[in-house]
């Protein structure tokens, strides 16, 4: 499991905010769990980079991601954002291939999200 700290070198083995991701997967079924999971290993697996915040689309609905919003969240964007984060930030400290990541940024304009890109790739 590969999620690399490019400024130390350390291996990420912890998703922040622990206790509120815990609370909103409790929500979700196991069958949910793995379909956003795949869903999210097939677009990692199809590109080098990727931009957290741009990975699911703006509408959710009959995607394995609607859960989230739904149930996870009940029903708040905010939540939801945060949680979908999180849920990319755990699908790439599981992979077996080595990511890292950095604050999404353009210019003098900040994303909610995290840029994450393929190390070593080949």
């Amino acid at each position: 499991m590969m999620l690399i700290d490019l400024l130390n070198g350390d291996q990420i083995t912890a998703v922040p905010h622990a206790t509120q991701y815990c609370d909103w997967l409790s929500r979700l079924s196991e069958g949910e769990l793995l379909k956003i999971k795949d869903e999210l290993n097939g677009m990692i697996s199809c590109d080098e980079v990727h931009t957290s915040s741009w990975m699911p689309g703006s509408d959710w609905t009959g995607t394995p991601f609607q859960p989230i919003y739904e149930k996870a969240a009940r029903s708040s964007f905010d939540a939801a954002r945060k949680c979908f984060g999180l849920m990319v930030w755990q699908t790439f400290m599981e992979r077996p291939d080595e990511w890292s990541f950095k604050k999404a940024e353009q210019g003098d304009r900040d994303f909610s999200g995290t840029v994450y890109f393929r190390v070593n790739a080949t």
